[in-house]
This record gives C-alpha cells, structure tokens and sequence, in this order.
C-alpha cells in the first residue's frame, strides 16, 4: 500500500496540481544553461513542459519512487536484510562484493539504480514525439551514467581498497592523469607514447569523401594492384 495518497480525482485539484507544475517548470527552464546550438536545452524544455502537461502521471510515478526509497531505508535499518547479500549484479560497474554486502555501499547501489529507473519512468510516461524521446532517452543515460557512485572515489569501494593497498598510490597517479589531461586539454584513452609510426602503427594516404553531422567516409588509397 502507498505511503502517498493517490492524487485527487477532482477538477479544482487536479487543475491546482498542473498550475504547481507548470510553475515549477518555468523555474527550472530558467535555471538551465545555454546550450548553443546542440538542441539540448531545447530538448529539455519540451520534456519538462511535456511533465508539466500530466501532473496525476506523474505525482502517481513520484509516489511510487517515494515508497521504493522508503523500502530501501527500511531494509538498511533491518538488522538482518541489512547484511543478507543480493546477489551479483548483472551491472559491471557493481561487481565488486562490497556493493552487495556492505550496507553502505548496498545503499548506495540500490538508490541509483531506483533513481535511474525513476527518471526512464518518467520519460516513457509523458507524450513526447518518437524522434524526441529518443534524444531525452540518450540524455537521460549519459546523465545518470555520469551520477553512478562508482564514478568517484569516496564512493567506490575497489577505488578504496586499492588505495589502501598502495598506500594512497594509486590516488595520486590519478591525480596525476588527471593533471596531465588538464593540461593537453583532451582526456587520454590510451598511451600514445605506446604507438610509433611505421613500426606498429601502419599509416595509408586517404581523404574524406563523404561527411555528415555524425560520421565521416574515409576513402583509402590502394598500396598494390
């Protein structure tokens, strides 16, 4: 049973309901930065307007979140599902036992995972065009792929452990990279300095004959008949 009432049926609380969120949505349209011509802004100002047009959705959607995160809490204070294991997660990024064993990290875990799921909820609820639910449906991965507790170090707990093994090493060549990248202003994906030239790295004259917004068409010269 929800721990939320249901939204009111009636006219006046419904037609209250979708002033508070047009309101809202007005707030955080103003609040969004500039985006030049990408379209995302565009993009996010039609999927809030598009939220504030079906206020019972989603307050019913929103209610549902609120109990999940209630769950979670409830299970954490149980002082036997607090340590009971939920099994390996099909997830890599949460492979690690501590995600699962450790009520920290296992809160940690499951409220993002109840967050994202929240968030896809509220995309597939709302009327959007086909070829804008697409784009907020990529802006909504990347976004939450970027909150995930494993992306930082206080929240990870392989990025701890290593760094107690390394007595703080392994945090500092981090540090590091990081520095290093900085600098190049490009983020490193591999050891360029692995690669020469003409000893492992073969290079073919070519050039672009065909180029769009998302891919380019390399023409390569043959070297034999």
């Amino acid at each position: 049973m929800s721990t939320i009432p249901p939204p009111a049926s009636d006219s006046a609380s419904l037609e209250q309901l979708h002033q508070a969120s047009t309101k809202l949505v007005e707030r955080m349209l103003a609040q969004l930065p500039e985006a030049g011509g990408s379209g995302v802004q565009e993009d996010l100002q039609a999927f809030l307007q598009a939220l504030a047009a079906q206020p019972q959705r989603v307050a019913q959607i929103n209610a549902r979140h609120y109990d999940a995160r209630l769950a979670l809490w409830a299970r954490l204070l149980d002082t036997h599902t607090a340590t009971t294991s939920s099994g390996a997660s099909t997830d890599h990024r949460f492979r690690a036992q501590e995600w699962h064993d450790l009520p920290f990290f296992r809160l940690l875990r499951e409220g993002y995972e109840e967050d994202a799921r929240w968030l896809r909820e509220l995309i597939e609820a709302v009327q959007l065009s086909d070829p804008l639910r697409q784009r907020v449906r990529f802006l909504a991965k990347h976004f939450v792929a970027a909150l995930a507790p494993s992306n930082h170090p206080a929240t990870n707990p392989e990025v701890i452990r290593r760094a107690l093994a390394t007595g703080g090493q392994s945090l500092l060549q981090g540090l590091r990279n990081l520095q290093h990248d900085v600098q190049r202003g490009a983020i490193s994906m591999t050891d360029e300095r692995a690669f020469e030239v003409g000893r492992d790295l073969a290079v073919t004259p070519g050039a672009v004959v065909y180029e769009n917004a998302l891919m380019q068409l390399i023409e390569y010269a043959p070297l034999t008949e």
